[in-house]
């Protein structure tokens, strides 16, 4: 099955019971090669950055990478397989060395800025705006201002934490239990400290901590 095509499903919702493990890894490779592609396109064109052609030319270009990660993950962390979580370790680095290229992507980052000197005078609905400040600020989080062995560095640290943050979530999972006391016994405290102290979400008690996950688009 092509993992990369339009669902047409319900809801458009990932037709679960047809997909097997063994597509997962070739489409995440097709998957990263297509959003790349789109990637440098969007860094590459000569025209004056707009909105349309940088901001949601970005969403078009990650679209079926965003379907395939949606549809894998929600598999990996609610049915988990040992050929699962052997597929989270490998895409892991590999997701984090593509958005590492995404935001250090000078041409991109150039057309991004300016938009932001111009958004006064582009016509942007407020939603634009917030996308549009959202974009930037991602990109600059994510080290886009960096430059030499700055840059280099991030680009490591941020590959670590991918790895180290599916290793994470993979022992979670590995617990039977779900309580702090069975947490203690897998984890340090401080880690039970921070996974299991109830936080405030729009107005909601969560139980866990969010994780990140290696890529931008997740």
């Amino acid at each position: 099955m092509n993992l990369l095509d339009p669902w047409n499903t319900p809801f458009g919702l990932a037709p679960f019971d047809a997909i097997s493990d063994a597509d997962f890894a070739p489409a995440m490779d097709a998957a990263l090669a297509q959003a790349r592609s789109g990637m440098q396109a969007i860094a590459k064109r000569l025209d004056a950055p707009s909105f349309e052609n940088t901001i949601e030319a970005q969403e078009v270009a990650e679209e079926p990478l965003n379907q395939l990660a949606a549809a894998f993950y929600t598999l990996a962390s609610t049915d988990s397989t040992p050929l699962r979580e052997e597929l989270q370790r490998d895409f892991a680095p590999k997701l984090s060395a593509y958005a590492s290229a995404v935001t250090s992507n000078v041409a991109l980052f150039a057309r991004i800025e300016d938009l932001w000197s111009r958004r006064a005078s582009l016509g942007l609905s407020p939603e634009q705006e917030r996308v549009l400040m959202l974009t930037r600020r991602d990109f600059i989080r994510a080290g886009a201002k960096l430059t030499g062995a700055e840059a280099a560095r991030m680009a490591e640290i941020k590959s670590r934490l991918a790895s180290l943050g599916t290793s994470f979530m993979q022992n979670l999972l590995a617990m039977k239990g779900t309580g702090p006391c069975h947490c203690r016994r897998v984890i340090s405290r401080a880690c039970l400290i921070l996974c299991c102290r109830p936080q405030k979400r729009r107005g909601r008690r969560r139980a866990w901590m969010g994780l990140w996950l290696p890529y931008r688009g997740l």
